[in-house]
């Protein structure tokens, strides 16, 4: 949403925030996007979004969220 301006203004401080949140789920899909932004960015711009990629995780993190995945057999 954030990244291809979907609905909103175009912000990649919050794309890269929310990619990274997706992220913990370790799928491709997320993984594309978020691995485009820190191949096209200059490395002092990612450092300060991997800031801010950890306060999203903080923030909105499957941890901080208390989100857990179980697999169940039927």
């Amino acid at each position: 949403m954030y990244l291809n301006a979907q609905g909103t203004k175009q912000d990649l401080t919050k794309s890269y925030g929310w990619l990274t949140v997706a992220n913990e789920q370790k799928t491709q899909a997320w993984k594309r996007p978020l691995k485009m932004l820190q191949d096209k960015l200059p490395v002092e711009y990612l450092e300060i979004l991997a800031l801010k990629g950890e306060e999203y995780i903080k923030l909105y993190g499957a941890k901080s969220q208390h989100l857990k995945c179980k697999n169940i057999r039927l």
